[in-house]
């Protein structure tokens, strides 16, 4: 057998070589440097997509002061001699939240949101008010927890601007509501923040469609006791269209809506309310309404019946940074005793709001309200005005 025997490498071969071996290894380490770094890049990646989801905070705080006149009789006569209230001309009160939101995108696009609302004024004592989940995609928007219905979602009502208004329910801070008057100073359906499922469809050619549901009227956990004869608990159902768009130079809101309660014959009601609001240029001009039916067998037509219809109308006028507006509201309450007659609500609202600062707008009122009872007792009838400012922060 013959052993070929190699040759040693001439001195300009092993420079050769060894040129070509730095270039390898340096050739290797840039790789292995892009790939790690590569690789670091995707977990960098992979650990934000990984990051829970982050919550935001916002809302809104308003202060408010004013001074009011009630009418004198009501003010002297409570059927007891010397117990007859007196009111101060002043009074003072915020109207404040803190919302928590938060909000991530999952790989199949669905978006998911945590949303909760927290009353910040030392008289709600830190209430929650709406506190929901909420899925949103292609099939459009489902809510989950204590949020409003879709009857209040889409709701459009008269516009106003101020430090109050016809549909917020404040009005009675400053001119009183007596105690034997039914009818509620507002034109919504639905507006409590009861656990329940509401769907609102994708928007098609600026319309959009939607219902909720509500087991139980019962702020609790519980099952709800709805049925037997002992059932004490109230279902409730609403749908509702809206239509948001332009018609040539004109914007366009509107929205129809109705709402069934279904439980015991002295809570079972229906209901419908609509709203729409117009801009054209500077202006806004709108209106709403709702009209109340009781659905309880026997009830209807009697002095127990929840029977009540209402309507706003109003305008606003936008320049520059400052907003003005007139509203009217009124609403009835047929039968709301054996007495014949209705129980009546009606005020009218001047606004005004001046923005000073991103978030920062200065509001005022001038405010007339009425509130009558079937019974002419002067006790249970009262009519005020009251000059109303204050400041509201949004952030």
């Amino acid at each position: 057998m013959v052993v070929a025997k190699l040759k040693p490498l001439s001195v300009s071969a092993k420079k050769l070589w060894k040129s070509k071996m730095k270039k390898v290894l340096f050739g290797s380490t840039i790789l292995t440097a892009t790939v790690a770094l590569s690789l670091s890049t995707s977990s960098i990646q992979a650990q934000e997509k990984a990051k829970p989801l982050q919550i935001s905070v916002g809302g809104f705080f308003n202060s408010v002061i004013g001074f009011a006149d009630q009418s004198d009789s009501f003010e002297n006569d409570t059927g007891t001699p010397g117990l007859e209230p007196g009111y101060d001309s002043f009074n003072i009160y915020n109207d404040s939240e803190i919302h928590f939101t938060g909000s991530t995108k999952l790989d199949n696009g669905i978006g998911v949101e945590v949303h909760v609302e927290l009353e910040a004024d030392q008289v709600s004592a830190g209430v929650v008010d709406d506190s929901f989940m909420r899925l949103t995609g292609s099939f459009g928007d489902i809510r989950f927890g204590s949020t409003d219905a879709v009857t209040s979602v889409f709701a459009n009502t008269a516009p106003a601007v101020g430090a109050t208004g016809p549909n917020d329910g404040d009005v009675g801070n400053f001119i009183v509501k007596p105690s034997a008057v039914s009818a509620t100073a507002d034109t919504l359906l639905g507006t409590g923040n009861i656990m329940k499922v509401t769907y609102l469809t994708p928007t098609f050619n600026g319309f959009q469609a939607g219902f909720s549901f509500e087991p139980s009227d019962s702020d609790t956990n519980a099952m709800p006791v709805t049925k037997g004869d002992s059932g004490t608990d109230t279902t409730e159902y609403n749908v509702g269209l809206s239509y948001s768009g332009k018609m040539g130079t004109t914007t366009v809101a509107a929205d129809i809506s109705y709402k069934e309660d279904v439980g015991t014959d002295a809570n079972s009601i229906t209901g419908i309310r609509g709203g729409i609001s117009l801009g054209i240029g500077a202006f806004t001009i709108g209106g709403s309404f709702k009209d109340i039916d009781h659905a309880g067998t026997g009830i209807e037509g009697t002095s127990s019946s929840l029977e009540e219809t209402g309507y706003d109308i109003g305008a606003q006028y936008d320049f520059g940074n400052t907003s003005v507006s007139a509203t009217y509201l009124h609403s009835s309450m047929p039968l709301a005793s054996g007495t014949t007659g209705d129980d009546e609500v009606q005020s009218l609202f001047l606004g005004a709001s001046h923005n000073i600062s991103p978030g920062v707008d200065l509001l005022g009122n001038v405010t007339w309200a009425e509130w009558k009872d079937e019974a002419t007792t002067d006790a249970s009838n009262n009519q005020g005005f009251a000059v109303i400012g204050g400041v509201g922060i949004t952030f």
